[in-house]
């Protein structure tokens, strides 16, 4: 691979409804190459791709594996590429129409970045509740506002070839030994925290969180890949009051999920 392109990680759990329309929309953005860690159970298949750009890492039933999978991810392949970014299957990358994330990720090279960060666009439901097959872009337009607590959140592009570089606190941000120049997504300089004040120009990441009632309730079954299940029975507590701080609807909704 040139030392311009761009490589995207990921680690995936049951996600075979969503990874297809994931996949086709980083590869026209331009990235060459997508590492899927595959985080199922021991007795589920590990996925297949019928294109060259795409690898699985089998990385069945290992427990709080996000952190371990993005470090292996860049101790493998942190050398072969300019960016690998680390997001999720329900998170598309954004940037401003007519342009590359590759073009995009090489001017923030130039100015010398070594940790892009990315704020979310959280995504509402658009009032539906039931899975259709259509594409999640088709299926939820509107976003929350900037000022949504949430969205100060940030997923990372890091430049290739740094040493020292882990992902051991959380998967949000890598941690690091040293100094790194980090900056927004218009190249502001920013700090390597998982919060900052969101900017939704030019590059940000539209996150598909709650999709609808109906699917969220599946995701909360699937589990939560990055923490122990300690932490996992204390998210899924809270995870309905987590989906009405995002979506405008009434308890109706769940309850007609449930049937």
């Amino acid at each position: 691979m040139g030392i311009k392109d761009v490589a995207l990680c990921c680690i995936a759990r049951q996600e075979e409804r969503y990874i297809q329309e994931w996949i086709d929309h980083h590869l026209l953005m331009g990235v060459k190459r997508i590492f899927i860690y595959d985080n199922g159970r021991g007795d589920e298949p590990v996925p297949t791709f019928d294109d060259e750009r795409v690898e699985v890492i089998d990385w069945r039933d290992k427990e709080a594996a996000q952190c371990e999978a993005y470090a292996h991810c860049y101790r493998r392949h942190g050398h072969e590429y300019a960016w690998i970014g680390f997001i999720d299957v329900d998170e598309h990358v954004q940037v401003r129409q007519g342009e590359t994330l590759t073009n995009y990720l090489n001017c923030m090279a130039a100015m010398k970045a070594d940790v892009v960060l990315l704020n979310w666009r959280v995504m509402t439901d658009n009032g539906l509740t039931h899975y259709d097959p259509r594409p999640m872009k088709e299926r939820f337009t509107e976003g929350t506002g900037e000022e949504f607590g949430i969205n100060h959140h940030v997923k990372s592009f890091v430049r290739g070839g740094l040493t020292g570089l882990h992902f051991e606190v959380q998967p949000h941000v890598p941690s690091f030994k040293g100094k790194l120049k980090v900056v927004n997504a218009v190249g502001d300089d920013a700090i390597l925290y998982p919060a900052i004040k969101p900017v939704h120009k030019v590059a940000w990441i539209d996150h598909y969180l709650t999709k609808t009632a109906e699917e969220y309730i599946g995701k909360i079954a699937r589990g939560f890949i990055n923490v122990t299940q300690e932490h996992n029975d204390h998210r899924k507590a809270h995870a309905i009051e987590h989906f009405f701080n995002i979506n405008e609807c009434s308890h109706k909704t769940v309850i007609l999920c449930l049937r």
